[in-house]
C-alpha cells in the first residue's frame, strides 16, 4: 500500500465521526445559514441529535494499530478531541489533534442527522488532505455510533461505543476482499 493511501487511512481512522469548526464559526460570528439550508434541515435540531449529547466534552485518546503489511511493526498514537454542539445544536462539532507513526494530524469534523433522508451524515476536514473532506454515513444505536466512508476502492468503517460516561471504545476497520479487518483500536477518556 502506498504511503499516501496509508496516511489517508490513518487520518480517516483518527477523525471520521467528529464535526467541522467552519460551520461552528459561522454560528459564533452570528451569521445564519438558514437562507442556504433546505426547509427539511433548517430550524431546531432533529430530536435524534440528543443521542449524541453524551459525546460532548474534552477527551484524551490512545490509538493502537496492529501489525499489518502497511505497518509491519504496528503502531501507537495519542491525541485529544474536543466535542461540542454547533449551529444551534444541529451539528456535533469535534476538533481533534493526534500523533501517530505517520506524524501529527489535526482534524475538524461534523456529524448531523439529515431529516430529509433519515440518515446520519459526517464530514471530516483533515490536515493530511485539506482539499478533499471525507464524507461518511452511518447509524447511531443506543451507545454506539457506526460510520462508513469510501474513497476509490477503499471502504472504512468506524465504530465508537460509549462504554460508560467517561470512556469511549472504538475501532476502525478497512474492507478488503469483501471482509472487514481491524486497522486501529482506540480508547477515549473524558478529561472534562
Amino acid at each position: 500500500m502506498r504511503n499516501d493511501k496509508v496516511l489517508w487511512l490513518v487520518t480517516v481512522a483518527l477523525a471520521i465521526v467528529p464535526a467541522t469548526a467552519a460551520l461552528a464559526q459561522d454560528e459564533e460570528a452570528g451569521r445564519s445559514l438558514a437562507p442556504v439550508l433546505s426547509p427539511a434541515v433548517s430550524g431546531p435540531p432533529a430530536p435524534e441529535m440528543a443521542q449524541l449529547d453524551r459525546w460532548v466534552g474534552e477527551w484524551k485518546a490512545t490509538y493502537t494499530m496492529p501489525k499489518s503489511k502497511a505497518i509491519p511493526e504496528g503502531a501507537r498514537g495519542e491525541g485529544t478531541m474536543s466535542v461540542k454542539k454547533g449551529i444551534a445544536g444541529t451539528f456535533l462539532v469535534a476538533d481533534s489533534k493526534s500523533s501517530a507513526w505517520v506524524g501529527a494530524s489535526e482534524d475538524h469534523s461534523l456529524t448531523t442527522f439529515d431529516r430529509a433522508t433519515r440518515q446520519w451524515k459526517g464530514w471530516t476536514f483533515g490536515s493530511a488532505d485539506p482539499a478533499n473532506p471525507i464524507f461518511s454515513t452511518g447509524t447511531v444505536a443506543g451507545d454506539t455510533i457506526t460510520m462508513e466512508a469510501s474513497r476509490g476502492d477503499v471502504r472504512l468503517r468506524e465504530t465508537q461505543t460509549l462504554a460508560n460516561r467517561d470512556r469511549i471504545e472504538g475501532k476502525v476497520e478497512v474492507e478488503t476482499g469483501g471482509e472487514w479487518h481491524v486497522m486501529m483500536t482506540s480508547t477515549y477518556m473524558r478529561v472534562k
